[in-house]
């Protein structure tokens, strides 16, 4: 729809369209295939009869049988064609539901209440299933948006988008649906100016804090401990002390650690560089982690090195 249909529409903008049109070419098809099938089976039975039953069954049998098939396929089709008529439309001034037997629109304004039922089956061994309907009454008429039609499309964002745009309280059993914050977002952005091309504005992402100059972090403590020759589980010891959680203090552990190791510019010892590429030969090739560092374990290297050397070919593969 162009933005001058939108502005012509007494409804105003187009905010979502619902229609079960795949839905409805689903059950369509099942109709082709059963009414082939009856047809085949109602053509061919004194065949069939014949070949079933050696010549002593009724052929009437499987004509009625394949006429109970084409039946099938009739209802089948004609629910098929009533989903792919239908749609429902939520604009900024209203509704629309529209099908083969034509439409009906009311306003915000003329809505008097929008109620959404939830009924949950639970099953053994399959767990549970949610259907919804939803009833959009008005003092003219009535929207009912049925099982059937809500369960072709997403009922949880059928409801959001009357939460967001109805104006007024969605009633029944839709506490637990909630209208996410980007959506409100992109709503407030299309009030200011549907016709901006820009798209809605993007979240800024928070940075992290960076400490003044000349102030020391707790990580920077730990890398001097760490360099100074102090243990690994004793500047962990450390840093618990500071009221650092123990997965952030190992991580700080594991980065200084990682930072001693400098993968191109500083040469490291020639053994250790060997260890090193086997181990990522070893990760390129599939192997676990954990089994990669045990390996490393088993040819001598000391547990502070192998966090070093692991958190480096984490860094690697990233």
């Amino acid at each position: 729809m162009s933005l001058d249909e939108q502005d012509s529409d007494p409804l105003g903008a187009l905010c979502a369209r619902y229609c079960p049109w795949v839905y409805g070419l689903n059950w369509c098809g099942m109709a082709a295939v059963l009414a082939a099938v009856g047809g085949l089976v109602a053509a061919n039975a004194a065949g069939i009869s014949r070949r079933l039953t050696d010549g002593e069954g009724d052929p009437k049998l499987y004509v009625v049988l394949g006429c109970v098939f084409l039946g099938c396929g009739v209802v089948l089709a004609v629910v098929g064609l009533f989903r792919t008529g239908q749609s429902f439309e939520v604009h900024r001034g209203g509704v629309r539901y529209r099908s083969w037997f034509g439409k009906r629109e009311m306003t915000w304004r003329e809505t008097g209440e929008i109620f959404v039922n939830k009924v949950t089956h639970i099953q053994r061994g399959r767990g549970r299933r949610s259907y919804y309907t939803i009833r959009i009454s008005s003092v003219s008429g009535c929207i009912f948006l049925g099982r059937g039609f809500l369960s072709s499309v997403s009922p949880i964002a059928v409801v959001q988008m009357l939460k967001l745009h109805s104006r007024r309280a969605v009633t029944g059993d839709c506490d637990d649906i909630r209208v996410p914050a980007r959506m409100h977002e992109e709503s407030d952005f299309r009030d200011a100016d549907p016709r901006d091309p820009s798209g809605p504005p993007r979240r800024k992402k928070k940075r992290r804090p960076t400490p003044p100059a000349g102030i020391r972090t707790p990580f920077d403590e730990a890398a001097d401990r760490l360099s100074a020759g102090e243990p690994g589980a004793e500047v962990e010891a450390w840093l618990h002390s500071q009221q650092i959680p123990a997965p952030a203090a190992r991580a700080m552990v594991d980065k200084a650690l990682a930072q001693r190791i400098v993968r191109d510019e500083t040469p490291v010892d020639d053994e250790l560089e060997e260890l090193l590429r086997q181990a990522r030969k070893q990760l390129d090739a599939g192997a676990k982690p954990e089994r990669v560092e045990r390996w490393l374990h088993e040819q001598g290297v000391s547990p502070n090195w192998v966090s070093a050397m692991m958190q480096n070919l984490r860094e690697e593969r990233l």
